[in-house]
């Protein structure tokens, strides 16, 4: 059963899908996708088991909630007519329970500009309020599809390397890390740079390598830059040229290059 992802998020795949489709194989024993983010690859593409997983303790609660108790997280969602003052009132709410939570980070991805999951020093949710918010808050629909996908997926936060250690042939793993590179000016890379370090896309290079020795199916999205591209020497790579997604304006977005790394 494949269905569309649930969440927005920075960097979605979703353009990615008829690039990546054929390259996959067909038959693989387990499924493993660190930075899920909105997971578009697994909830497109992939069939079967799968390991997916995070850092964001929030981004995996809600996935969580969605998989076991879709229709209780469904009951929780704010259903009214959205409106800004009403995304400043939920934003700055502190709720406790784990379905409160997910409900507010749904509400918040929905409502929030272009999708962007982004906090401030204290931990707290600090993304402005979005000028295209969908009209439609909740969709029933695609959340119990997606809470019935989940339901072979075992999901855990954790670091990358944690969460594929156990990785074998016959597997397939696809990294989508946030994009840094060294020596770059771009703003949005510049802002991963506090997420994910130069020192982690090294460590994710060795380990996609260390992955490849072991006969998995390694997949890695990544910068278009040459410092990038030098980490993964001897993997094939298709360069990929598409529209930033992440600028306010349409008539703003740049066109880019972004590299698909496959063993």
């Amino acid at each position: 059963m494949f269905c569309d992802p649930v969440l927005r998020w920075a960097g979605g795949k979703r353009w990615l899908i008829p690039i990546i489709s054929p390259l996959l194989p067909r038959r693989y024993s387990m499924y493993y996708e660190p930075f899920l983010g909105g997971g578009a690859v697994f909830f497109s593409l992939i069939r079967g088991s799968a390991c997916l997983s995070d850092l964001n303790h929030e981004l995996i609660n809600f996935y969580q909630i969605l998989r076991s108790k879709p229709l209780r997280l469904f009951n929780s969602l704010y259903q009214r007519h959205p409106s800004k003052d009403e995304y400043y009132y939920i934003r700055s709410r502190q709720v406790q329970h784990d379905y409160q939570r997910a409900a507010k980070l749904y509400y918040l991805n929905r409502m929030s500009f272009n999708g962007l999951y982004r906090v401030n020093k204290y931990g707290e949710f600090n993304v402005p309020f979005g000028r295209k918010p969908s009209a439609n808050v909740v969709e029933r629909e695609g959340m119990l599809q997606a809470s019935e996908k989940l339901r072979r997926a075992i999901i855990i936060q954790a670091d990358f390397e944690d969460a594929v250690k156990n990785a074998g042939r016959g597997t397939i793993v696809y990294f989508d890390p946030p994009y840094t590179a060294m020596h770059s000016n771009n703003g949005f890379v510049k802002y991963n740079e506090n997420i994910f370090r130069w020192e982690d896309q090294v460590r994710l290079s060795k380990i996609a390598r260390w992955l490849a020795r072991r006969g998995v199916n390694v997949f890695v999205s990544n910068a278009g830059h040459n410092s990038i591209r030098k980490l993964y020497k001897g993997f094939s790579c298709k360069i990929v040229t598409r529209k930033s997604m992440i600028a306010a304006s349409s008539c703003c977005r740049d066109t880019i290059n972004e590299y698909l790394f496959f063993t």
